[in-house]
């Protein structure tokens, strides 16, 4: 049993090992308490994970390689937060000059806490000046440090995370500084196709699967799939991820309609980019047109019955 999953002799999984309860819940009662698991066959089990080795039996989560760069992210700004708040208060500490030869012979007859007088405390409101008692003075209480870098700091922080993460830092923390449209788009375009490689690998790997099994479940349980045509959808069902718009619609809109006019597209793929299917897409632009040629109205926005009456205007 390797990190929960068992395996035999070839590293083929057999089962999962499930905790029946989280391992920090129960805290006063661990010590008395066994960790109890609860086996699963893995064939009833969907396991999925991008395998980057031979033998590894479990994945890792896509922000692995960044936590610690998060950590010290957040541990710096608690650091700034409390050094500017340390900063925008007033403190400081009272200290005593020192004492003429006038002043030593009564210092001398005073021991123990007689000597020491009354600590001073000033309750502080903006605007105001207070006198220090003779013989006192005020030193004031300095953090230090500064501040000027801590936006290039927490700027290459976002660098690393999204690096780590295969996406922009554009994408992770808006950082829009500097950047043309040229620029932008570029970056967009790259982090779009980050995104669809991801719904690809989770459709392949999950979606595929859960629907191969829940479909014979449910022509059984259910009469909305006849099981004469579970055979049929099995063989043709197809995932439709979400697309996006266009970054640059009246430049992108051109160049689709000359790459399908070139035959180096298809509709279906147009369609599939922006997450539509090209049938339902066709179904909603003919019943649009149907619906145009009901009413006496053509797509560019003009109708019969306007040209009508400037015909008859003229004659």
């Amino acid at each position: 049993i390797r990190m929960g999953v068992e395996q035999n002799a070839v590293g083929a999984p057999v089962a999962y090992h499930f905790l029946t309860s989280h391992p920090g819940d129960n805290v006063w009662l661990s010590g008395l308490t066994r960790k109890k698991y609860r086996r699963v066959p893995a064939s009833n089990i969907i396991h999925f994970y991008e395998r980057l080795r031979p033998g590894q039996s479990r994945g890792e989560p896509p922000a692995a390689s960044v936590i610690n760069s998060i950590k010290m992210l957040d541990g710096y700004r608690e650091a700034e937060v409390v050094n500017r708040r340390i900063a925008a208060s007033t403190m400081g500490f009272f200290e005593n000059d020192m004492p003429s030869s006038e002043g030593l012979q009564p210092l001398s007859d005073v021991s123990g806490d007689e000597g020491r007088g009354e600590e001073l405390f000033f309750d502080l409101e903006p605007g105001t000046f207070k006198d220090l008692p003779a013989g006192k003075r005020f030193s004031k209480f300095d953090p230090g440090g500064s501040v000027t870098d801590y936006a290039d700091f927490e700027s290459q922080i976002k660098k690393d995370v999204s690096t780590g993460l295969g996406i922009s830092v554009v994408a992770l923390g808006m950082e829009y500084q500097d950047l043309s449209f040229s620029t932008h788009r570029g970056v967009i375009q790259e982090d779009r196709d980050h995104y669809k490689a991801f719904q690809g690998f989770l459709i392949d790997a999950v979606m595929d699967e859960v629907f191969m099994r829940w479909l014979p479940l449910n022509a059984v349980f259910s009469d909305v799939v006849p099981p004469t045509r579970i055979d049929a959808i099995l063989s043709s069902f197809v995932f439709r991820p979400r697309g996006w718009e266009w970054v640059d619609p009246s430049k992108d809109i051109k160049a689709e309609i000359a790459a399908i006019e070139a035959n180096v597209t298809s509709y279906s793929r147009s369609a599939a980019r922006r997450g539509i299917d090209r049938d339902e897409l066709f179904a909603e632009i003919a019943s649009d047109k149907k619906a145009l040629e009901s009413y006496g109205l053509t797509a560019g926005g003009e109708n019969d019955n306007s040209s009508a009456s400037k015909g008859s205007g003229n004659a």
